[in-house]
């Protein structure tokens, strides 16, 4: 098959999706970046009403954020990761959040990965139903949907199991979803043939 047959059937097998995702607009949602400190162990404590961690804001108890940690932790997209549940159990309800810019009436795909505890996410007040993945080195990869409905969202994430010891995030991105135009169909079905 030649380089321009191949471009081709790249073309139409995203066309015939009917949708593309567009770029994340989650700030920060791998945890890499902020004004880290280690408290404990390569774990930094934030409390409540915190901004070290670059983009997000600690709400409601205490969360731990770790870094190449001395026991063993690793975050699922680089070094960093979050644990909601702070130090062993001590925050029942550690929540991050942040305000995200979105267009009301759009749809967006929401991810994250998660390992230990479960979560509780919302998104504008709403609560997401999160559908688990692919699970690889102990995280779980879970997907929403959702649909703005303004030009400003709080994505909240809090901890939903009050004394589990391990409650870890990582890797949150929300993404618009871009429907691919009729003109789209008709391009990708024009190529194929000419293609052919």
């Amino acid at each position: 098959m030649s380089y321009t047959r191949q471009y081709l059937a790249v073309v139409v097998a995203c066309l015939a999706s009917g949708a593309a995702t567009a770029a994340n607009i989650v700030p920060n949602g791998s945890f890499e970046s902020g004004a880290f400190t280690n408290t404990t162990c390569n774990y930094m404590l934030l409390g409540p009403g915190d901004t070290s961690l670059t983009g997000w804001t600690v709400a409601n108890q205490a969360v731990a954020w770790g870094r190449s940690t001395c026991d063993g932790f690793a975050g699922s997209d680089g070094p960093s990761f979050v644990d909601l549940s702070a130090f062993g159990a001590n925050s029942p309800n550690g929540t991050l959040e942040q305000v995200l810019g979105t267009t009301a009436g759009t749809q967006y795909d929401f991810a994250i990965d998660r390992q230990g505890g479960p979560i509780t996410v919302t998104l504008g007040g709403t609560a997401l139903t999160l559908t688990p993945g692919s699970t690889i080195g102990g995280w779980t990869r879970y997907t929403s949907s959702f649909t703005a409905t303004g030009n400003s969202t709080l994505l909240a994430i809090r901890n939903a199991a009050p004394g589990s010891p391990v409650v870890f995030i990582d890797n949150v991105q929300l993404s618009a979803v871009v429907p691919v135009p009729a003109a789209g169909w008709l391009l990708g079905a024009g190529l194929a043939v000419q293609g052919a």
